[in-house]
């Protein structure tokens, strides 16, 4: 209700201040104007298109909040618009140059006071960093690895002795707590056996076995105040740490190796996945050394898959895991298996029994 007339007013602005000046491109803008009102009152336009926009009006100059304008209302309005979440799309055409911009990328002070104010960050910076359906995102992270024989016995066991029993049964309309049931029984049932049992445990890291297998484990907090080392209080819905930690009641932001979402309900997808950046921004925050991190968001009856470095977030396609749930099974039992490298981890420095060490 608040977009229509704020469009109206940069309308009936333009047209008065530029009506001398018979500008063709002031005409063009108008009316691009004119037909966005258009495709947000037939529902054309999705609200969340409008996150950039009010993002710089809250926080960046006259001259940055017209530019856009002006682009966003010419993308918009285009018979086939592009998805602007979706794609890098340039303010001007790239021009040869050999002189070298550089770009403040100090983060503003107060922008993260309070979380809606922060979201409204996060979603402004991924609206060109944003990238969906990457080709060859599973074959690439998921098939060709070495422990691919590994996540194939696993999903082998996982569909021929009945998935994780009766008791709980994987479906489309699952609630949190079932949710969450249903990961601890798969973790049990087919990922704990393969994992690696120390018999010294004050051994050092480079001491171990190397057949080590599973060196993950599902966590769940039950309040947001267990997990430690955040500037606010967060509650994941499920994460990855590393099986030698103790199963205590507080966790910390260092020790997450994978983050993940989840929701039976489908149209909450996109604000589980602009949680699951603020949970990314958290492990970035707490590793200073990590170079990416994996994470999923499940809604409904559909998993996407993404890995996020300091550049942008990259994704698999929707995948349907009710129809099929082998790439739901050999992704989580991966999560759990992948090595520290594997994980963007630095692998610098490694922790072991709340000990750090230099690999040199």
């Amino acid at each position: 209700k608040e977009i229509d007339p704020l469009l109206q007013d940069l309308r009936i602005y333009v047209t008065r201040f530029f009506r001398s000046t018979e500008n063709n491109a002031v005409t063009i803008f108008s009316t691009n104007i004119l037909h966005l009102l258009t495709k947000i009152l037939n529902g054309e336009v999705s609200i969340l298109e409008f996150a950039q926009l009010i993002y710089l009006i809250n926080f960046e100059s006259d001259r940055q909040i017209w530019s856009y304008v002006i682009l966003f209302a010419d993308l918009l309005t285009q018979i086939a618009p592009p998805i602007l979440p979706d794609l890098q799309i340039p303010m001007t055409e790239e021009k040869r140059s050999t002189t070298t911009l550089l770009r403040n990328v100090a983060e503003q002070h107060g922008y993260d006071s309070t979380s809606d104010a922060l979201q409204e960050a996060l979603r402004a910076e991924l609206t060109y960093n944003t990238y969906k359906s990457v080709d060859k995102f599973w074959e690439v992270n998921f098939e060709n690895k070495s422990w691919y024989g590994l996540t194939t016995q696993i999903w082998e066991r996982y569909r021929d002795r009945g998935q994780c029993g009766n008791d709980y049964v994987f479906s489309d309309n699952m609630s949190d707590h079932a949710m969450k049931d249903w990961f601890e029984a798969f973790y049990r049932i087919y990922l704990e056996p393969y994992k690696f049992q120390p018999t010294n445990y004050s051994e050092l890291p480079t001491a171990r076995n190397p057949n080590e297998f599973v060196r993950g484990k599902f966590t769940f907090d039950s309040t947001a105040i267990q997990m430690e080392g955040s500037r606010c209080n967060r509650q994941v819905d499920v994460y990855v740490e590393h099986s030698d930690n103790p199963d205590g009641w507080g966790h910390h932001w260092r020790d997450v190796r994978v983050v993940g979402e989840f929701t039976k309900a489908a149209a909450k997808k996109g604000f589980k996945f602009h949680q699951l950046m603020l949970y990314v921004r958290e492990v970035f925050y707490a590793q200073p050394l990590r170079r990416f991190v994996h994470g999923f968001v499940l809604h409904k009856k559909h998993i996407v898959f993404w890995i996020v470095d300091r550049s942008g977030a990259y994704s698999s396609s929707e995948i349907n895991v009710i129809n099929d749930q082998e790439k739901l099974v050999r992704a989580l039992s991966a999560y759990t298996i992948m090595s520290d490298k594997e994980l963007g981890l630095g692998t610098t420095i490694c922790c072991h029994n709340r000990r750090n060490f230099v690999k040199i």
